[in-house]
């Protein structure tokens, strides 16, 4: 029904047409009606074919390139999106492993500063150890010396008031350490 209608709104408006190119019959043959038919032939035979092409040939070539560009695209997309993951993931581990090795890096710190420590420690009271031991020596020694000096005191007392005697009086009379001894405690 719908196509009648159309067949008769064409034939509307192109029959005054049709009339009026009967009359002038000059001009250019495209506005000759009676070429109008062969026209309209060859006009629907034309765009058919180019209908049939562009349905058939043209648009699925174009929706299968569209589709595989999207297929592709999605593709692209989920290879990213797993790569992103997996970059992710790999990051994290990282970062656990790297803060586990700092953790242990920590403890290895500690552990060689509490044996060097130690260590530091004995060699310290090992030293400290000798420096007595050898403190302990001097005293020793420098009471013993101060013993000799002392037991030795009287005799180069005794020898050097001879020797002053003798320089004084020009004679020689020697006094014994022992009474020299014996002269000092009584005065």
């Amino acid at each position: 029904m719908c196509l009648n209608k159309k067949y008769i709104l064409i034939f509307l408006y192109f029959f005054p047409l049709f009339l009026k190119a009967e009359e002038s019959k000059g001009g250019m043959p495209q506005l000759d009606p009676s070429s109008y038919v062969s026209q309209v032939f060859w006009l629907v035979i034309f765009f058919t074919i180019l209908y049939l092409l562009v349905s058939f040939i043209f648009f699925p070539k174009i929706i299968d390139i569209r589709e595989y560009r999207e297929k592709v695209i999605n593709d692209y997309i989920k290879s990213a999106e797993n790569l992103n993951t997996e970059a992710n993931e790999l990051e994290k581990e990282i970062k656990d492993e790297i803060a586990a090795c700092e953790n242990e890096v920590n403890k290895i710190i500690k552990k060689s500063m509490d044996s060097s420590k130690s260590f530091f420690d004995a060699e310290i009271k090992v030293v400290n150890g000798e420096i007595e031991k050898k403190i302990e020596r001097a005293t020793e020694e420098l009471k013993e010396r101060k013993n000799e000096i002392e037991n030795s005191l009287y005799l180069h007392s005794s020898e050097l008031s001879n020797l002053m005697y003798k320089k004084i009086l020009t004679t020689e009379n020697a006094i014994s350490p022992d009474e020299f001894k014996k002269i000092l405690n009584t005065s």
